[in-house]
């Protein structure tokens, strides 16, 4: 009896053991195949993006947004596994790369494609990109600058380039602020000629040539009864540091501004607008130019629908359009007020 107690003790335990062998064993089964699974996922050429779809793109090359979004899939994520791999793919990274890389950029979503009727296995991205109104150019005209080589530049409704612009006016369908270097203050009672005031204009900045540094002057020679004769003007600001891109150019209520008031004399029948110029934005003061060469001076503090009123209720008191054609300019900067020649 005691024997036949013991043989089953030692059965019990036996199969006990066998049970915790297999245990061990199903464990360590399941660790490689726990292994396996995570190296297929993490290095399987299978789960790589295979194509980079770029949407709503116009001005920028499909091919230089999939370029930088590849350069991002080649970083690894945790310094171990792979970027390209569709599981673990950052798109949030790849969308502020291609924002910082492209200025013109407003918005842009990255979405991955799992599946692909017509491609089955093969995983993609599909990049939409939404870019910047190109509505208004900013162009900087330095007056010392003989070959009018402008600097152009596209800017945001924040008043941010974001886009370099063709220099020439009749290649842009957009607004075109053209910036030079504030003038003497306007005076609504000079009589003098345009010639005489480009005089003054270029005189203003005439300077001592022993006062000139290395960069910032301009020197005019000139041969005067066969001596040679130099004048020096101090450079501008606009000259020495001409804009670039990502650069604050305006702000928003500039911008603003600019736009309402376009939008409202494209509406009058008197006016046809060509451009527009400011001495800055600190001037507070855009002047439009139109195709009869009156110049209309505004203020951009001032609400553009004041303005307009009191324009058009200085038309309706007897300036035709035969008048305008006389008028050289119509100041509208004094509040109630209108000064005009």
């Amino acid at each position: 009896m005691f024997k036949k107690k013991q043989k089953i003790r030692r059965n019990v335990l036996l199969e006990r053991r066998k049970r915790q062998i297999w245990d061990k064993i199903l464990k360590i089964l399941f660790a490689i195949s726990g292994i396996l699974l995570l190296c297929f996922v993490l290095f399987s050429p299978f789960l790589k993006i295979k194509k980079i779809d770029v949407l709503g793109n116009n001005s920028i090359p499909s091919e230089k947004i999939e370029e930088e979004v590849k350069l991002t899939l080649k970083e690894n994520i945790l310094f171990l596994i792979p970027g390209d791999n569709i599981i673990f793919v950052s798109a949030k990274n790849s969308e502020k790369k291609i924002k910082e890389k492209f200025p013109e950029v407003k918005g842009v979503k990255i979405k991955k494609n799992w599946l692909d009727i017509k491609n089955p296995g093969k995983f993609k991205l599909e990049v939409k990109i939404s870019e910047k109104e190109k509505k208004v150019v900013w162009c900087q005209e330095c007056p010392f600058d003989r070959n009018n080589n402008n600097v152009c530049f596209y800017l945001d409704k924040e008043g941010r380039a974001f886009s370099p612009a063709e220099n020439n006016p009749n290649k842009i369908e957009a607004i075109i602020i053209f910036e030079k270097p504030q003038q003497k203050v306007f005076n609504k009672n000079d009589e003098s000629s345009s010639e005489n005031k480009n005089n003054k204009e270029f005189q203003q900045w005439k300077i001592d040539c022993g006062k000139c540094g290395e960069n910032n002057c301009f020197k005019e020679k000139k041969t005067i009864d066969g001596k040679e004769n130099i004048t020096c003007y101090l450079l501008p600001e606009i000259c020495l540091n001409p804009i670039s891109i990502d650069d604050q150019v305006a702000d928003r209520q500039f911008i603003s501004f600019v736009l309402d008031l376009d939008e409202k004399l494209k509406q009058d029948s008197h006016f046809k607008i060509v451009k527009y110029q400011t001495g800055g934005v600190k001037t507070r003061e855009i002047i439009a130019y139109t195709d009869r060469g009156l110049k209309l001076y505004f203020n951009t503090l001032e609400s553009a629908d004041s303005q307009i009123e009191y324009l058009k209720d200085f038309l309706k008191k007897g300036i035709d359009k035969r008048g305008l054609d006389s008028l050289e300019y119509i100041y509208l900067e004094a509040g109630d007020r209108i000064f005009y020649k």
